[in-house]
């Protein structure tokens, strides 16, 4: 094989492992993040939505798999799969228990979901810190339009074409100031730590809930340094009313962390909509814009 074959083969091939970044941060160890990931991989839906899964207990989904057999999967040996695996269940992402499987005790694995979407809020958390307008100043999403990145430009790049970040610089500044704008006419916002938990306090024991779970769950948004708007802590706690009196939530405040961040992302895109619609010059109209072609 040549170099040009090289490129190639290293162009075509499948022999490659998909691991999220941020199951390495969730494990604190790259094997074990690796290992964590293909997991993962096993408990996702299949492409008709059917789970890859086939073995049932306890009123768990199983996976049965060897320590030897994750080599051929994501090249982790036996020993290093002992020590991965380990240190997934020291954060209480995974657990393992011994069943019967073919007449011969076998290892199963399943994830322990509440813990690990926990784990994986508390991560996205740190990659998503929010400002006082409720956009994301860190992460470059789409989701996130005031970031020059995400839109095809980028601020350190300098070329003949800076008209154009000028141009977009001003529609940005737009999306801050029309964003905090409407925030402020529909909310009101809570954005320090403490506060933001005494504020669910009150309104968690105006609807009845127990002390430990409302103890519990603030002291999760402290920790986890939780910023939603007043709105979204009454949507979130008016569907957990239900939710809790109907017994269908297994832990309240993981729930409850999550609840409130989806419907505070569907206020704020429904928010970024609008505000779009008001800008000037359309961000996208740069969109595909090649700064590379220019430099």
């Amino acid at each position: 094989m040549d170099i040009n074959q090289f490129f190639r083969w290293e162009q075509a091939t499948r022999d490659t492992i998909d691991v999220k970044k941020i199951y390495v941060d969730m494990a604190d160890d790259l094997i074990a993040g690796v290992l964590l990931s293909q997991i993962v991989y096993w408990f996702l839906p299949d492409k008709e939505g059917k789970t890859k899964l086939r073995v049932h207990k306890d009123g768990e989904l199983w996976l049965v798999k060897g320590r030897e057999d994750w080599w051929d999967e994501c090249r982790i040996k036996p020993r290093q799969f002992d020590t991965a695996f380990n240190k997934l269940m020291e954060k209480g992402l995974v657990e393992k228990k011994t069943f019967k499987f073919d007449g011969n005790p076998m290892t199963h694995i399943r994830i322990v979901w509440d813990n690990f979407l926990t784990a994986l809020n508390i991560e996205l958390d740190k990659l998503e810190t929010l400002d006082n307008t409720g956009f994301n100043k860190s992460v470059k999403t789409e989701k996130h339009p005031e970031t020059l990145d995400n839109t095809g430009f980028n601020k350190s790049v300098k070329t003949k074409s800076q008209i154009c970040n000028s141009v977009l610089s001003k529609s940005v500044k737009t999306i801050t100031e029309n964003t905090t704008k409407i925030t402020k006419e529909d909310d009101e916002y809570i954005s320090k730590r403490g506060k933001f938990s005494r504020a669910f306090e009150e309104k968690a024991k105006k609807i009845g809930l127990p002390e430990d779970v409302i103890k519990e769950t603030a002291d999760l948004i402290d920790e986890q340094n939780i910023v939603f708007t007043d709105n979204a802590l009454r949507n979130a706690l008016k569907e957990g009313e239900e939710r809790y009196i109907n017994d269908s939530i297994k832990h309240f405040p993981s729930w409850f962390i999550k609840t409130v961040k989806d419907k505070q992302n569907k206020q704020f895109l429904k928010a970024e909509k609008e505000i779009r619609k008001s800008i000037e010059v359309p961000i996208n109209r740069f969109a595909q814009f090649n700064w590379l072609e220019q430099h």
